[in-house]
């Protein structure tokens, strides 16, 4: 049994439309209508400012995990004696440790924030970074802290350092996000 079309017409598309024509046709009692797209139409990716927002954050994820390791007080030979003659570090060091858990998840946001094509993939990995810029700003700052002596290595290097890191990491993020407000999404 062979189906012929009765009639197909070509019915531009309304001006609020993405673009492109529908055809409307009909075979038999069944009718059909189809969105027609240009050829020269193509898919717009996450743009590059935010596959270079996600290199940024790579970069930055990664000074955050190494800077303190070389700037805290044990690193430079300090510690504190305790009345039974131990040593133990004191708290920069272990501000130092926790960036490194603050560093990883920015990291990896970055490297799947510069392979991901989804929009809303890298709004979400984005939005992470903000995050995770917030958590590097507090560890030094509110959460763990540093030694409060002005001429100490952590006080005078690290805690300014990862003060900057992490406003850096938010300010990259955030246009990180912005970028991916702005572009379309891809399903390829």
């Amino acid at each position: 049994m062979t189906l012929t079309v009765r009639q197909a017409r070509l019915y531009p598309r309304s001006s609020g439309d993405a673009g492109g024509n529908v055809c409307q046709w009909a075979v038999g009692d069944i009718g059909c209508r189809v969105s027609i797209l240009p050829q020269n139409r193509q898919r717009i990716e996450v743009s590059h400012v935010t596959r270079c927002a996600g290199i940024l954050l790579v970069v930055l994820a990664l000074a955050v995990a190494v800077i303190p390791q070389f700037s805290n007080c044990y690193a430079q030979g300090g510690a504190l004696v305790l009345q039974s003659g131990k040593t133990v570090p004191m708290k920069c060091y272990w501000t130092a440790r926790a960036e490194i858990a603050a560093a990883v998840p920015l990291l990896l946001a970055g490297v799947l924030l510069v392979v991901s094509r989804g929009r809303e993939a890298a709004r979400s990995l984005s939005i992470l970074g903000v995050v995770g810029g917030g958590v590097v700003l507090a560890l030094p700052a509110y959460l763990i802290g540093v030694c409060t002596t002005t001429t100490m290595i952590c006080y005078t290097v690290m805690s300014p350092a990862l003060r900057a890191l992490g406003s850096a990491i938010i300010a990259t993020s955030v246009a990180g996000l912005m970028a991916a407000q702005r572009s379309t999404d891809s399903k390829s």
